[in-house]
């Protein structure tokens, strides 16, 4: 089943374990802005690799077209555990 959530607490992520939570996440897999501030480093959180770095100020702290299939890896890797 697939819920959508508008607002996600860290106390969601504990009061429902056995419930995955997804969140847009950075290579380097640091930083605790947007929704990886509620879920970062809870067991049920996956977080899904979507930049390389967790600014937002530097064009290299995003990904390109030069590493689409690098790109396209990291996501499938990431969201393995959700279809699992």
């Amino acid at each position: 089943m697939l819920r959508k959530q508008k607002f996600i607490t860290r106390e969601d992520l504990q009061t429902n374990p056995g419930t995955l939570y997804v969140f847009g996440d950075n290579e380097r897999r640091r930083g605790y802005g947007g929704q990886a501030k509620a879920m970062r480093g809870e067991p049920n959180a996956v977080g899904v690799r979507t930049k390389r770095k967790p600014a937002r100020t530097a064009p290299d702290d995003f990904w390109t077209d030069d590493t689409y299939e690098q790109n396209c890896r990291f996501i499938d890797e990431d969201l393995a555990p959700v279809f699992a």
